[in-house]
């Protein structure tokens, strides 16, 4: 399903992702392609495989580790108000009980985490689970020595902006990101109306999985949101906003 007025050229990008989708066993996608002042939204598949729900403009995805820009954004918006000492270690601004009996864990700033230098793993354990909010968490590389993808990174830089504002990420991101800018289907946190339109995640044989319904928000608690939502919130980051 083509979500744009059907032009020749225009539907035969439609055929070819189409096409791309049935060799790659992908259920459904949308895809919206900017340049300048041209937005093309191509809306094609289903909402999950085994089923006849098509994916439409209005379809909501799991955007997972995009929710990481957002929470860069925030952070350098109370940065630049003061709030926020990029080289100032971050558990200097509160104690996280999670990083107790790690020294080095002292020298961990704002811009290391922002960076994936603070020397912390990914993920101590599944996040998903119960248990990983109180596990311990020990640091695998020096701070600051090299470059290492860390979840854990962000989420100590999430609940340092949480601490000096006073507010839960969801109100942030709200008065940050999503009302500024009208981006009225986004959330860190599951809303009964998303049910009708949120698209199942698949794994790599295609079957569908369970769609989290997150209660408490988390940068990578999946911001729930529709792609051309993320397309407005990336141009208005972009130098010349495009």
């Amino acid at each position: 399903m083509l979500t744009l007025p059907g032009t020749p050229v225009l539907a035969q990008h439609a055929a070819d992702l189409l096409a791309l989708l049935q060799y790659h066993h992908v259920p459904g996608m949308q895809l919206v392609y900017t340049k300048g002042t041209t937005v093309q939204t191509y809306s094609l598949g289903v909402r999950e495989a085994g089923t006849r729900q098509p994916v439409t403009a209005a379809t909501i995805f799991e955007a997972a580790s995009l929710g990481k820009e957002m929470l860069a954004y925030v952070a350098l918006r109370l940065h630049d108000r003061g709030l926020l000492d990029l080289e100032k270690p971050l558990l200097s601004y509160h104690d996280y009980p999670r990083l107790r009996g790690q020294p080095r864990a002292a020298r961990i700033t704002a811009r290391m985490a922002l960076a994936h230098t603070t020397g912390l793993p990914n993920w101590a354990e599944n996040p998903t689970t119960p248990g990983w909010r109180t596990s311990a968490l020990a640091l695998k590389y020096a701070p600051d020595s090299c470059w290492n993808y860390s979840g854990e990174g962000y989420t100590l830089l999430q609940k340092t902006l949480e601490h000096l504002t006073g507010k839960s990420w969801e109100r942030l991101a709200e008065e940050e990101i999503f009302t500024p800018l009208g981006l009225k289907n986004s959330s860190f946190v599951w809303r009964p109306a998303f049910a009708a339109k949120a698209s199942a995640g698949h794994d790599g044989a295609s079957q569908p999985s369970p769609i989290d319904h997150f209660a408490e928000p988390m940068w990578g608690s999946v911001c729930i949101q529709q792609p051309r939502i993320t397309t407005a919130f990336c141009r208005h980051c972009a130098p010349g906003g495009d």
